[in-house]
């Protein structure tokens, strides 16, 4: 389930990984997937707050030699006029790659 599409701020999680290294938290008019159920072998990048809990909505993945990157932004266009959204693709292209 998602809240209704508006703006939000999307929140740098706890867990430090390359990708995030010197990021900050981002505000972004999009659809924020909640109640998303994650496995204990990955890293939580960005999550959402909800009805006073905490959803999270990106993360990273590595099983060597594979490496994955879940992004559940990107509804529109609009999602992508956030300097903070874009950053964070940027930087994801180099890591899954092992350039990062």
């Amino acid at each position: 389930m998602h809240p209704s599409q508006g703006e939000a701020t999307i929140s740098l999680s706890t867990g430090q990984h390359p990708i995030t290294y010197g990021l900050t938290d981002f505000v972004i008019f999009d659809e924020r997937y909640s109640d998303l159920q994650t496995q204990p072998d990955l890293t939580v990048l960005y999550e959402h707050s909800y009805n006073d809990l905490r959803h999270p909505l990106v993360w990273a993945r590595q099983t060597d030699p594979s490496r994955v990157v879940y992004d559940g932004l990107g509804h529109d266009t609009a999602s992508y006029d956030s300097a903070g959204h874009v950053e964070l693709l940027r930087r994801s292209g180099p890591w899954l790659l092992g350039d990062l």
